[in-house]
């Protein structure tokens, strides 16, 4: 065995064995020189010595001449060549070979077998190093070995020869065997002879005796026995007897022990037991003894010997054990532990590392007479996997060493395990084991959740362009022994769209078989894309299987372009490319930019303050960048006032080309005279060199002043798309001076190279471009390549030249790319051009800023600023545009007629229409074109849809958007009514609004008109509206080109006379009464003049009847207008006119008069102005101090009378006014039409001024924009309004006449003005009229306001009826509506006083005669809950029946199931003249003693209606 030995740090001893020799060597006859080498020398003792790669001592000497081993990977050492007589012990002195560090150690080998090892050291101590008990006769060889990688000197070998001596006998005496616990002591006896030492009583002179160990039971001479020495004991006979305690530090286990002695150093003798005493151990029958160390003395695996389940399913395995004293008896031994072990290998158990613990089984039953305990497991349950088990049990005691049990192979129950007798059991599990491996050799396996994609297991893609892809295919093995199911395979995680599964494994994978799945990976976007492959299976503890895959995309080369490619800051540049989306982003020279997605193909982004000329930057959806260059239009200060000599030139520019070696030098002369350059150099200074790598001297030319001059380096000799770029400048053309010899200028890595502007034959440096004598100085600008930069020096810089190089000088362009694509991105626009003053350009104090609507037909844009220079040249201003889609910027020059201000402070654009999206600039100059500062830019940004005759494109218009006329437009259910912010109608097209339909325009209208064939043109039909929209200042304008058109057409009411007038108001300017009112006669056209208008009788009539006057000229808009018929044709007809001419619009004003006459109702006739209805509550609350709140509306119905007050032969009834107020509500006047709250466009109407008059204006606020209101449609007000009813007067001779009772919020029961209670008008005729009264007032009201808290059940109205007609009338009062919570509740009753008659108005008219004269207490109208059942039917006087028969017997009869109770007939005075009875549904009555005349019959049904019928008798009785 190896030993290492202590090395001692003393002086080397030659110890001499007398009778044995020894042997030396000292290196003095060494030929080793000072180099490593393989050599031979004869040494001290006629040995000859072999060394390899070894030298002299050197500077390392021990004892003189030394030998240096030079390391271990060289084989460095020392052979002897054979020494006689053996070798008993070694010793030699070591030293550390040079300084260097590390730990040097050297071994010994006697026969190419080691014989130990000296320790490592690393210092410069002398070591030696001894290794004793050799002991090996014969012929040896001697060998020394370096076993580092450091070199060691040897010097000082010497040894000790062989001992041949040895015991005559010996053995191991006792015990045989033992059992003991840990810790504990065991002594063993060996016994020892030698002829001549031991007959005496011992201990012996050179007698060495041991007892050894081992855990194996073999040859004790074997190098893995352990030893301790013995002691002697006793003598015994002729034989000495020693002793040695092994036991107290064995651990747990089961040893085989011996004895052995040696006698002067002689060779080891070795001593064995035998039960007739022993002697040297053979083996056979002289053997180990064995000593059991805290182990059980038997143990099996009790049964089954062999099974066969399905993974998961139970397995029980039993095994007993037998420990003397521990064991036997009832209940479980202590210390004792059991486990049952597992294998997929049949190998020897104490190499398994599968093992379960095993619990006792109280239950045994074959326990060997209860000797044995028995333990057991569920194998079952630990095993995951399929496959072939083997099984065994093991146990210890005490925390000893496992002792293993076995079966035998017939299933019988076992001994301790030894792999032939006593063998493991065996289970077959039965269950699919799934495996997953690349389908490439080696066929990798792939771990289920593998996580890190790996190019030799598949899972890594090789990169792919974007719309590329690549496909990888696997392997899914079934390494189970029952069918693999594959339900499903789903790609998941972060980018799963990028891979697909193209071939999809079989659904069954049989047992040793497998199945193919392939992957394709096709990159959506650029990076790396990552996502997790998932497989359904039936594998129970791989479920699901899965493993990460990943590829990286790249980007598709693609051509960026831009518009425009230069412009101020604010300039919204579009920039066209692909897979563009709401992540696209964009930056300009590291500024990130406000960035717009206007679809897949097409971003604008908006060039950022501050920002200057470089490159825009946009990385798209799938991860692409590309570069586009653009030029920051900012100031130019060349030609500014105050410029300032510079005392030398300068480098202003260097450029370095993506593709070849080109690279521009730009030097500008600022002195203010012309310079000759013959003295000037340039100084190329490549990678950080100290000393200029290349030398340009300047050509002998002058440089003028304010001029520049170039020099190109690195241009291409033979230009070629692989070497310079195509465009202008790409291969140096516009250099003064060119070289293709000397290499342009570069970034790569540790390699950036800097120029020098040198004169004075190089000595004197002028200016300089880089950071002197460093390689790595553009790390710190934003230049991403190794190549293709621009740097642009910056006319602010504050000192120029200079000397020393300052990157904040500089404007820095990255040209990003490489290659014949990046071309794009070398931009020379700027070479040989530099802008230069010691003076300043003005400085803009007032940006121009974009309409702040979308919707305007025209703009102004403003700016202002001051002098760069006070006192110093005027401001004067350029301003420029930018069109859509285009590159450059244009001059607006004054005579360009679409603008005005062009060279002002004030651009104004006359007409915004075709302007969408162009963009605006001023330069601020101050000299000339070459001192100015440019404004930011501002962009018109329109929204217009256009109407083409079929379609809006790109979208109906609505309040925001400016809609163009541009085909035929007719409003109907498909196209509809529309909103517009403008509208503009084009030369040729109609915009047609038919009757229901309307148009909206928020601001503004134009109408163009070409020529008199070709001109644009709006029509409104009579219930058609047109509104524009804003108030006062804010008002639209409405703009009619000559010769384009504009038209309303009205349509009166059915006219059923001549004399019939209608009201009108003009919608349009400079309409005519002539033109628009021609229908009538020029003597019955009015206007009402009502500043002469005075009533101081309070009849309503003008006293000297000079109110109206007859009209002529122009129509004033808001002024109302009167007119007839011509009394020719044919009647009833209706009247058609049209008003021509531009529509009214905004704020319009009329004058509202009054007097101080308190009799005097102070009438004005105004009329609705526009060419739309206006709400009049609206009118009234916005002129509520200067008009009352009631309008009055004509709707004749009567004819003129000389009857009727006047100042006429004939005049018209006052009450066929319809009447609209404020607070309570409206009523309508002679037609059965009640009015809504909107007065209908070209309409008049009369209002009461109030106070001191003034002026009423009407506004576009007031204008109704709706498909109704603009015509007489009514309908049932919803349930949540105010409570009202209307009570309807008729006649059958046509008188009708209405009343509205409010009960609304605002109004009291008292008089509450004209907004609640609306008079009837005074200057009645003789027809017949119905009104209510209020208390403390003498006035007839047609509308009465009253409190909401007056309306109950006991609520009375009284209804007041005059009538001058003297004709036998049968009239008929009827409810014409009614409105609200309570009347939906509660009926509504006239009591007739005069009768005594209680009616249902809810359910019928009531009809009555009257003879003339007023009547102000008959009528009330008084309020009941309904009582009346679900079953009772109500009838209308069409269902009763009367008719007349012979010999004056009239029939009443009437259906629904009823009688009738009683008939009254009562004649047109009122009188009841007959009573008659009845009880059948029909009754026939004897009525001879009636005239031939009208009469009434109040018939009272079974059901309590009653039912009021006019008929009339034909002959008398």
């Amino acid at each position: 065995m190896i030993k290492k030995y202590a090395l001692l740090l003393v002086a080397f001893l030659c110890i001499g064995l007398s009778g044995y020799g020894q042997g030396s060597e000292s290196f003095t006859n060494s030929n080793a020189s000072a180099s490593y080498s393989d050599g031979v020398f004869l040494g001290d003792n006629g040995l000859t010595w072999t060394y390899v790669q070894s030298r002299n001592e050197g500077g390392f000497p021990i004892t003189g001449s030394g030998l240096m081993l030079r390391r271990i990977s060289d084989q460095s050492r020392i052979t002897s060549s054979s020494v006689p007589n053996g070798i008993g012990s070694f010793s030699c002195r070591l030293l550390k070979g040079f300084t260097g560090s590390g730990n040097r150690q050297v071994e010994l080998f006697v026969n190419g077998i080691s014989q130990g090892t000296s320790i490592t050291w690393d210092n410069t101590t002398v070591q030696t190093f001894t290794v004793n008990a050799i002991n090996i006769t014969g012929d040896v060889i001697i060998e020394i070995r370096n076993i580092t990688p450091y070199q060691v000197v040897i010097d000082d070998i010497s040894w000790t020869a062989a001992s041949t001596v040895t015991v005559d006998y010996c053995n191991l005496q006792s015990p045989q065997n033992g059992n003991i616990t840990v810790g504990t002591g065991f002594s063993v006896y060996a016994q020892v002879y030698k002829a001549g030492v031991t007959e005496t009583a011992g201990p012996d002179s050179g007698m060495n005796a041991w007892i050894g160990y081992n855990t194996v039971n073999n040859n004790p001479n074997s190098p893995d026995w352990t030893w301790l020495p013995a002691t002697y004991s006793t003598q015994t006979g002729n034989n000495h007897e020693y002793v040695a305690n092994i036991g107290p530090t064995l651990p747990s286990g089961t040893y085989y022990y011996a004895s052995r002695f040696q006698l002067d150093g002689g060779p080891y003798r070795y001593g064995g037991y035998s039960e007739t005493g022993g002697g040297f151990w053979n083996g056979t029958s002289n053997q180990s003894g064995e000593l059991s160390v805290d182990t059980v003395d038997f143990c099996n695996l009790q049964f089954p010997g062999i099974g066969t389940i399905n993974l998961g399913e139970a397995f029980d395995v039993y095994g007993q054990v037998y420990e003397q004293g521990i064991t036997p008896g009832a209940g479980q031994g202590l210390g004792i532990i059991a486990e049952i072990g597992y294998s997929l290998t049949n190998s020897n158990p104490n190499t398994w590392t599968d093992w379960i613990p095993a619990t006792y089984n109280a239950a045994c039953f074959d326990c060997n007479d209860g000797q044995n305990d028995e333990y057991s497991a569920n194998l079952g349950a630990a095993i995951t996997s399929p496959g072939t088990y083997y099984y065994a049990t093991r146990f210890r005691l005490n925390g000893g060493i496992w002792l293993y049990g076995g079966i035998l192979e017939d299933g019988s129950a076992g001994n301790f395990w030894d792999g032939n007798t006593y063998v493991s059991g065996v289970l077959n599990v039965m269950a699919p084991e799934i495996r997953v491996e690349a389908n490439v050799h080696p066929f990798l396996e792939i771990v289920n959740g593998d996580m890190s994609p790996f190019s030799l297991r598949n899972t890594l893609f090789a990169a792919q362009y974007v719309g590329a892809s690549q496909s990888k295919s696997y392997r899914i093995l079934n390494l189970g022994n029952l069918d693999l199911s594959v339900p499903s395979v789903s790609i998941i995680g972060a980018n799963p769209d990028d891979f697909t599964i193209t071939v999809h494994p079989t659904a069954t994978i049989f047992p040793g078989t497998f199945s193919i799945l392939e992957i394709e990976f096709s990159p959506l976007a650029a990076g790396v894309r990552n996502a997790i492959v998932s497989i359904v299976n039936n594998d129970s503890d791989e479920n699901p299987y899965t493993f990460a895959i990943r590829g990286t995309g790249l980007c598709i080369t693609t051509s960026h372009m831009a518009s425009p490619i230069h412009g101020p800051t604010g300039t919204i540049v579009t920039v066209t490319g692909t897979n563009f989306d709401g992540a696209t982003s964009a930056s300009m020279n590291g500024i990130v930019m406000a960035t717009t997605l206007i679809n897949s193909t097409s971003i604008e982004v908006t060039i950022p303050e501050n920002a200057a000329t470089g490159h825009i930057v946009v990385v798209n959806s799938i991860g692409c960048t590309s570069s586009i260059p653009f030029t920051i239009i900012d100031s130019q200060v060349g030609g500014c006032e105050g410029s300032a000599a510079l005392s030398d030139l300068f480098i202003s520019e260097v450029t370095d080309a993506t593709v070849g070696g080109l690279s521009y030098i730009e030097i500008y002369n600022g002195t203010g005279v012309s310079v000759p350059l013959g003295e000037y150099s340039l100084g190329i200074y490549n990678n950080g060199s100290s000393d200029p790598t290349s030398t340009i001297p300047l050509q002998d030319v002058a440089l003028a002043n304010n001029s520049t001059y170039v020099v190109a380096i690195g241009a291409a000799a033979n230009p070629t798309n692989s070497n310079s770029c195509p465009q202008d400048g790409g291969n140096g053309q516009f250099a003064a001076l060119t070289s293709t010899l000397i290499s342009g200028i570069n970034k790569k890595d540790n390699e950036h190279d800097v120029i020098r502007l040198l004169k004075s034959n190089g000595t004197e440096v002028v200016d300089e471009f880089g950071v002197y004598m460093d390689n790595t100085w553009m790390d710190a600008t934003l230049i991403t390549g190794d190549r293709g930069f621009n740097f642009r020096r910056l006319n602010t810089a504050l000192l120029l030249p200079n000397p020393i190089f300052n990157l904040s000088d500089w404007n820095v362009i990255d040209w990003v790319g490489s290659g014949p694509s990046s071309c794009p991105t070398n931009d020379y626009s700027d070479i040989g051009h530099f802008d230069f003053s010691g003076g300043a350009s003005p400085l803009v104090t007032l940006q121009p800023m974009a309409p702040s609507s979308s919707c305007v037909l025209n703009a102004t844009l403003t700016v202002s600023g001051v002098e760069g220079v006070p006192g110093g040249h005027p401001l004067t201003y350029q301003w420029y545009y930018n069109a859509p889609g285009t590159a450059n910027w244009v001059e607006i020059f004054a005579t360009n007629l679409d603008y005005s201000g062009q060279q002002s402070d004030h651009l104004n654009i006359l007409s915004t229409l075709d302007l969408d999206g162009y963009q605006y600039y001023v330069q601020i100059r101050e000299n000339n074109a070459t001192c100015y500062s440019a404004s930011n830019a501002v962009r018109l940004k329109l929204n217009q849809t256009t109407w083409d005759g079929f379609t809006w494109n790109p979208s109906i218009p609505d309040q925001n958007t400016t809609a163009i006329i541009n085909g035929n437009y007719t409003t109907s259910p498909t196209s509809g009514s529309f909103t517009a912010c403008n509208l503009v109608v084009n030369s040729g097209f109609t915009l047609d609004i038919t009757e229901d339909y309307y148009v909206e325009v928020i601001t503004d209208v134009l109408v163009k008109g070409n020529s008199p064939t070709n001109f644009g043109d709006i029509f409104v039909d009579s219930n058609a509206a047109f509104i524009q929209r804003g108030d006062d200042a804010n008002a639209g304008t409405f703009t009619l080109e000559i010769p384009a058109s504009a038209r309303v057409r009205k349509h009166t009411a059915e006219k059923q006379n001549w004399y019939d007038y209608t009201y009108w108001s003009s919608p349009v300017t400079n309409e005519t009464v002539e033109s628009v009112l021609s229908m009538a006669s020029p003597s019955r056209r009015f206007y009402f003049e009502a500043a002469n208008y005075e009533d101081t009788n309070g009849d309503d009539v003008d006293d000297n009847g000079d109110d109206w006057q007859l009209a002529t000229g122009r129509m004033i808009p808001g002024v109302g207008y009167a007119s007839t018929s011509n009394n020719s044709g044919t009647f009833p007809r209706i009247d058609t006119t049209t008003f021509n001419g531009e529509f009214n619009n905004g704020n319009i004003s009329v004058t509202i008069h009054t007097n101080t006459i308190a009799t005097d109702n102070d009438w004005n006739f105004i009329g609705n102005p526009y060419p739309s209805a206006i709400d009049y509550k609206l009118v009234h609350s916005q002129n509520s101090d200067v008009i009352s709140g009631a309008a009055y509306l004509w709707s004749q119905a009567s004819p003129p009378l000389a009857s009727n007050p006047g100042n006429q032969v004939l005049n018209f009834n006052r009450n066929d006014y319809a009447i609209i107020t404020v607070g309570s509500g409206n009523i309508a006047g002679g037609k059965d039409e009640m009015p809504s709250d909107f007065i209908p466009s070209g309409q008049g109407f009369f209002v009461i001024g109030i106070h001191d008059g003034g002026t009423l204006t009407f506004k576009n606020s007031m204008r109704m924009a709706d498909a109704t209101s603009n015509s007489q449609f009514f309908r049932n007000a919803p349930s949540d309004v105010p409570n009202k009813f209307w009570i309807n007067l008729t006649s059958d001779n046509g008188i009708f006449n209405q009343i509205l009772v409010a009960y609304v919020e605002g109004a009291t029961d008292g008089v509450d003005g004209f907004a609640y209670d609306a008079e009837r008008n005074r200057s009645t005729g003789l027809g017949a009229i119905i009104y209510t009264e209020i208390t403390d007032s003498n006035k007839k009201y047609a509308i009465q306001g009253k409190a909401v808290s007056s309306l109950s059940s006991d609520e009375e109205v009284s209804i007041g009826f005059k009538t001058s007609i003297t004709q036998p009338t049968l009239y008929s009062l009827s409810v014409a509506q009614l409105q609200g919570q309570f009347f939906d509740d509660n009926e509504l009753f006239l009591k007739d006083n005069l009768l005594n008659i209680h009616h249902n108005l809810s359910v019928s008219d009531y009809h009555f005669t009257s003879e003339t004269g007023e009547f102000n207490d008959r009528f009330v109208i008084v309020f009941k809950s309904q009582t009346l059942s679900i079953s009772d039917y109500i009838l209308d006087t069409n269902e009763v029946s009367i008719i007349e028969r012979r010999n004056g017997h009239v029939e009443f009869s009437v259906g629904q199931n009823l009688n009738i109770k009683s008939v009254e007939i009562i004649d047109v005075m009122g009188r009841t003249l007959n009573y008659l009875k009845g009880s059948k549904a029909t009754e026939i009555y004897d009525l001879n003693s009636l005239s031939q005349a009208a009469y009434i019959a109040r018939v009272k049904l079974s059901n309590g209606q009653i039912i009021s019928k006019r008929f009339v008798l034909s002959s008398g009785f």
